[in-house]
């Protein structure tokens, strides 16, 4: 159900480019680390598949990205007041990057996890699922969600896939999808170690997914719908409905109207298809039993729809950039619009867990 009385905005750092499974996406290199008090300096090399995968090239530099704390005039209708800017910390020591590993059907898997140290309450647990191409300490750096973290508002994993891609289903994609790796469960063990090593509110994990770890995202609410508290993803639709009468999840849908790695109109002729952005939204609505009227505005230059009285209290959005591309949206994509890290979070931390709706 939508938390009231809550509205989380967040001033990231300064952006980078790098190459991306999926675009380009921008964001700093600069990490802070534990024990060691070291800056760790991750610098994106060009993978081989890189230049052979269209989703996994490189695309022009964003600028920086400056996030409003106020809610944009499409959603001010239901969402809450704002809270009084927090910028982030230049303190890095105060931030634990840690490698963790996990056992899944007898393999050892590895996923970053950036927490903020001293905390002692219960914080939100963000999982970040990469693109084709990517690791997990890329997409932890560079989505623009690690201003939350040196901000105490949430502890953040991202983990990595086979050979920098994950199985999707349906043959998607790469090394993952054709060894059929068994990344639903991946994901689900790692909420669950998250939660035994840190301060995780149960009732507050949510799901990010970007390009094929966006569609992988949609596989794992289908299999594990009470486990994430809401979803948002950029980049990727559902390669298939859920099972009707599967639990139903707030979502959020992100897209370019341009991306031609994931065309606005959907490829039916693709390995495997891919449905339009209008139709993976109408399986995203069935699935939370919403009304058919929605309800539309802007965000900056941003089209935005939005589906409430749904199911259980959920809610479904889409937010689609007029002219951009497959890269992840910084601040003033599309012509000028939040960032899709600022736009996720006001949707997904308005959320709690189904056993709270």
């Amino acid at each position: 159900m939508r938390r009231k009385g809550r509205w989380a905005g967040f001033s990231p750092s300064a952006f980078s480019p790098w190459p991306s499974g999926g675009g380009r996406l921008t964001g700093p290199l600069l990490v802070g680390a534990i024990l060691a008090m070291l800056a760790v300096v991750v610098t994106a090399v060009a993978h081989p598949l890189l230049s052979q995968h269209p989703q996994a090239s490189s695309l022009a530099t964003h600028p920086p990205a400056s996030f409003s704390n106020h809610p944009p005039p499409s959603l001010v209708a239901h969402r809450p007041p704002a809270l009084p800017p927090n910028p982030p910390t230049t303190d890095r020591s105060e931030l634990a990057t840690l490698a963790q590993t996990v056992s899944v059907e007898g393999v050892r898997r590895t996923y970053r996890a950036i927490v903020p140290l001293h905390v002692t309450n219960r914080l939100p647990l963000l999982v970040v699922l990469h693109g084709r191409g990517q690791s997990g300490a890329l997409v932890a750096d560079q989505t623009g969600f690690l201003g939350l973290v040196e901000q105490r508002r949430a502890i953040l994993v991202a983990p990595d896939g086979e050979q920098h891609s994950w199985n999707a289903g349906h043959g998607c994609c790469g090394v993952a999808g054709s060894r059929r790796s068994p990344d639903v469960p991946f994901v689900a063990a790692i909420v669950a170690d998250a939660a035994r090593r840190w301060p995780v509110d149960a009732g507050r994990v949510y799901l990010v997914g970007y390009s094929n770890g966006g569609k992988l995202a949609y596989s794992e609410v289908c299999a594990y719908p009470t486990l994430f508290a809401a979803v948002a993803t950029y980049g990727a639709v559902p390669l298939s409905a859920c099972t009707p009468g599967t639990v139903a999840v707030p979502f959020l849908l992100a897209a370019g109207s341009a991306d031609q790695v994931l065309p606005f109109h959907g490829k039916p002729g693709g390995k495997p298809p891919l449905p339009s952005v209008p139709q993976a939204l109408a399986w995203l609505r069935a699935q939370d039993r919403c009304p058919a009227r929605a309800q539309t505005g802007r965000d900056g230059s941003a089209v935005v729809q939005h589906w409430v009285g749904c199911a259980g209290g959920t809610e479904v959005e889409s937010v689609v950039y007029p002219g951009h591309g497959h890269a992840w949206p910084a601040a003033g994509a599309g012509g000028g619009s939040p960032g899709a890290a600022t736009v996720m979070w006001a949707f997904l931390s308005q959320h709690d867990a189904p056993a709270a709706r």
